[in-house]
């Protein structure tokens, strides 16, 4: 078994489902990776807290068993809508039979469809009202969206006197309010007003048309299994129906449970035959074990690409598993967030009724940043995960962290649930893939006591061989989960578990960072050791050595495919970003297929060793005509280490110096090199493929642009310079309109006369 060492690099997934706006996305590629490595075809993979329909396409596509669940069933809903659509004609079927069930003397399609009317405008015949605007502030409807069948029109404007007095607008806590009110909880329940707040979050018709169709839902169809269907496509409706929708951010994710200044109130019904539509439109539907008794006595080699989905806690899970035993859980853990939970617990009510929803009672009203909380909550998940695996089995944890807190959250928990740390690695963002491994029955943690008193300097340490090895500034994640891997052990995550507030006793490790004596901090974001000493080169100029030799072996690379072999060389803390490896990649490669790269045919060595020979004796002509006393090296290009390929001097004293190159290892060249005379000239001559390139590379690493400001370093690109080469006449001022990335003779608007 092949350890996984390195950063796997995957193309981010949109997330699905009704659900898909509270969703992370996720990482093609990695479960692939992990469960490959760890696993054999056949073998039972456990995805707990799962919500992400590519997640458990990715594993099932391995030939591995998934048994994928979640706390919260309208995640479950979400999920098992992406992963196993309902057939089409029967959804829409259900859909018309629904619409023409009576409601007050006419078909409830009829009664809902009145609810959302307005006279047009143009033809004032019967309109249909898409949504209205409302004005938090006043508390009334200001503005309405609608659509004509009889003309066309499709417009907004004011509401008429008839719209503002119908009494669907004034109904308030009605019928409607109080039947959904009680499918929560109880009128007796802690949580009543928490629930009345929740459903002042709805406009009284919204109430009155959501009531109404899950009414018919559950009397029409209790019997059948076109009901979960109908309930995937309402849950839709539970969504985009509340007023938290800002109007002129129609589709963005709510942020607060708090109505914006102007709101939205959509048409229920349409919207409901449009989430119809949508869910018999994704893709192919995967077969899904009912029964988790089946699904688990299945043998090995007869359930490869099985699935089962199952609202559950590990807790419930663990009890249920007998002697089953997993080799791998594969999770991405849910955020902590307060708005979702608070949603979810809403609509299980209002779907399955106050006992499903009772399970998400201990999420309401949390706060934002109750990360203790988080932390003690997930290591009791973590708790009952541990007993659900091998001897030596693997825990991956993937998805976006919301900064330190989150990440010193997930770590504790682990460790606290007894699990030790293998690998934390960092793609630079949010992003995360933490790997660890179940610590054996009989291990007994102990903390050196030496060690116990100096995990400050240890951290500190750590970030400070870390920089040195990247040789570049580098982002703080990277810094503080090699921190992390570095405490762990020294057993200081099982040590930092006993204290009264574990996070943030973590957090202040970290905050070693913050020491002036020690770090300096680029842009607010990139950090390096104050006293520099001897580095590495730096890691931008080695990715792009890697990226060029990787093109140069192959005829041609899928992207992805690209990125996991430039991690591979580049492990553990050493990982590079993304946009750096991806700007190498665009400076000396050609997309030939959507998606698949190839080195383009003049970056061939040979072609680019000759254009800069070429290039040195175009300096050395250029040097003789201006009158300088030239002087080149015998070695040239890239052959060349340090020193100039090309001197112009007067009077035995240095006036330009010029490095010729054609890769753009800027970092290299400048910042390792002998400091030169701060009276001369020097210049950086590189090919214009390599423009932006090094642009990024400069955005990347703070420290060039104040290196080159320093060391009188300007850029001189190929082409300006091959075309002062062809002129009659030159002089030595002609250069200075030739030097940098967008020369002057390059810059129409300026009007300059070439020479």
């Amino acid at each position: 078994m092949e350890e996984i060492e390195h950063w796997i690099a995957g193309k981010m997934m949109a997330p699905e489902g009704p659900l898909a706006r509270y969703g992370d996305p996720t990482p093609r590629g990695v479960a692939d990776s992990y469960v490959r490595a760890y696993t054999s075809p056949g073998d039972l993979i456990l995805a707990p807290f799962c919500e992400s329909a590519s997640l458990v396409r990715e594993i099932q596509a391995t030939g591995r068993r998934v048994l994928a669940l979640d706390f919260n069933p309208v995640g479950v809903l979400s999920l098992r809508m992406s992963l196993a659509p309902p057939a089409r004609d029967e959804l829409l079927a259900a859909f018309t039979r629904l619409g023409d069930a009576p409601k007050a003397g006419s078909p409830l399609r009829e009664h809902l469809e009145r609810l959302y009317t307005t006279p047009c405008l143009r033809c004032r015949g019967p309109a249909t009202v898409e949504a209205v605007v409302w004005d938090r502030a006043s508390g009334q409807p200001v503005e309405e969206w609608y659509r004509c069948p009889a003309c066309g029109e499709r417009a907004s404007g004011p509401l008429e006197e008839a719209d503002l007095t119908a009494a669907e607008w004034t109904e308030g806590r009605g019928l409607a309010y109080w039947y959904l009110a009680d499918r929560v909880a109880s009128a007796s329940s802690r949580h009543r007003q928490t629930i009345q707040r929740l459903l002042n979050l709805y406009t009284p018709r919204n109430l009155h048309a959501l009531a109404q169709i899950l009414i018919k839902v559950e009397s029409l169809f209790a019997d059948s299994p076109v009901a979960e269907a109908l309930k995937g496509a309402l849950l839709r409706c539970l969504d985009v129906g509340s007023a938290l929708f800002a109007a002129d951010a129609p589709e963005a994710r709510p942020r607060q449970l708090r109505l914006p200044p102007r709101y939205l109130e959509r048409n229920v019904w349409e919207c409901f035959g449009q989430a119809c539509e949508s869910l018999t439109d994704q893709g192919a539907r995967m077969h899904l074990t009912p029964d988790l008794g089946s699904f688990l006595k299945a043998p090995a080699n007869r359930g490869e690409g099985l699935v089962h989905l199952q609202v559950s806690t590990l807790r419930s899970l663990a009890d249920r598993m007998d002697s089953t035993r997993v080799p791998l859980i594969l999770a991405m853990p849910p955020r902590l967030d307060p708005l979702f939970w608070s949603l979810s617990y809403l609509w299980t009510g209002w779907l399955y009724g106050p006992r499903a929803a009772a399970a998400l009672e201990s999420l309401v009203g949390r706060r934002s940043h109750d990360w203790e909380w988080y932390r003690q909550s997930l290591e009791r998940a973590f708790h009952y995960a541990a007993q659900l695996l091998q001897p030596e089995g693997h825990l991956l944890l993937l998805g976006r962290m919301a900064g330190p807190s989150h990440q010193a959250a997930l770590l504790l928990a682990a460790s606290e649930a007894g699990f030790a740390l293998a690998r934390a690695l960092s793609g630079g963002g949010e992003e995360v893939q933490l790997h660890f491994q179940r610590k054996p029955s009989h291990t007994v943690v102990t903390a050196d006591e030496e060690v116990m008193t100096r995990g400050p300097a240890l951290a500190q340490e750590t970030m400070c061989n870390l920089l040195r090895a990247r040789g570049e500034p580098t982002l703080a994640p990277y810094l503080r989960l090699a921190a992390a891997e570095s405490l762990a052990r020294a057993q200081w995550l099982s040590h930092l578990a006993a204290s009264e507030e574990p996070v943030s006793e973590m957090e202040d490790l970290w905050k070693v960072l913050e020491d002036a004596n020690t770090f300096v901090c680029f842009d607010g974001e990139r950090w390096w050791p104050r006293d520099g000493g001897e580095t590495a080169l730096p890691l931008a100029d080695r990715v792009e050595t890697a990226v060029y030799e990787l093109l140069a072996g192959s005829l041609g690379f899928a992207h992805e495919a690209l990125l996991r072999l430039v991690c591979e060389r580049f492990p553990g803390a050493l990982t590079p970003e993304v946009a750096i490896v991806e700007a190498c990649l665009r400076s000396y490669a050609e997309q030939f297929s959507p998606g698949y790269w190839r080195l383009r045919a003049d970056e061939e060595a040979m072609s680019r060793d000759a254009q800069a020979a070429e290039v040195v004796l175009i300096l050395r002509q250029l040097g003789c005509r201006m009158g300088y006393e030239v002087k080149a090296s015998q070695g040239s290009g890239e052959a060349k280490a340090r020193g100039y390929d090309v001197t112009w001097q007067e009077e035995g004293q240095l006036s330009h110096g010029f490095l010729v190159r054609w890769r753009a290892q800027i970092a290299t060249d400048i910042l390792h090199s002998p400091p030169q005379p701060r009276a001369s000239e020097h210049y950086y001559v590189l090919p214009e493929t390599r423009v932006e390139l090094v642009r990024a590379k400069l955005a990347h690493d703070p420290r060039l642009a104040g290196a080159m400001v320093r060391g009188n370093w300007q850029l001189l690109k190929y082409a300006p310079l091959r075309a002062l080469a062809g002129a009659e006449e030159v002089v030595r001022h002609d250069l200075r309109r030739i030097v940098g990335l967008e020369p002057i003779i390059e810059q129409p608007a300026a009007q300059i006369p070439l020479f």
